[in-house]
């Protein structure tokens, strides 16, 4: 007859659950790089001069367990969720006219519509949560692996 040894199991028990945290924390920031790049790398909008709303998409530590993608730029929620459904009436405020370089082509124009939404943040999410799966797989089987 054989016995179970209950000692080594509890101890490999253990340090799983001590180092279980860390795996959390790791997986979360790698699924935060995953948002930010998609983020930045969107083709939803455009650079402008400089790129600024691109650059300034990053994510924050926002406590234990706790990852917030953010994008401080100031006109970032309108790009995300546009102006208007209507889309505003956008003039020019310093000149006579707004100037556009559409395709190698300049174009003045005394007003444009403002565009609708362009949900980047919502796609870098999406593109995150198919992730969290094969993720947290791989994490949790080097964390048993490494028992």
């Amino acid at each position: 007859m054989s016995k179970l040894d209950n000692k080594d199991f509890l101890k490999q028990l253990k340090r799983i659950q001590d180092n279980l945290p860390n795996v959390v924390e790791g997986t979360l920031d790698a699924l935060a790089s995953i948002a930010v790049t998609n983020a930045r790398s969107t083709i939803l909008f455009k650079n402008g001069n400089p790129p600024r709303l691109r650059n300034e998409i990053r994510f924050v530590t926002n406590g234990a367990f706790s990852r917030v993608i953010e994008s401080p730029t100031p006109y970032a929620k309108y790009v995300e969720y546009g102006n208007n459904q209507n889309g505003p009436i956008i003039r020019a405020k310093n000149k006579k006219a707004l100037r556009f370089v559409i395709n190698g082509q300049v174009l003045f124009r005394k007003f444009v519509r403002a565009h609708g939404p362009r949900r980047y943040m919502k796609t870098a999410y999406n593109t995150m949560m198919r992730f969290i799966p094969s993720l947290m797989e791989r994490q949790i089987a080097r964390l048993i692996d490494g028992i």
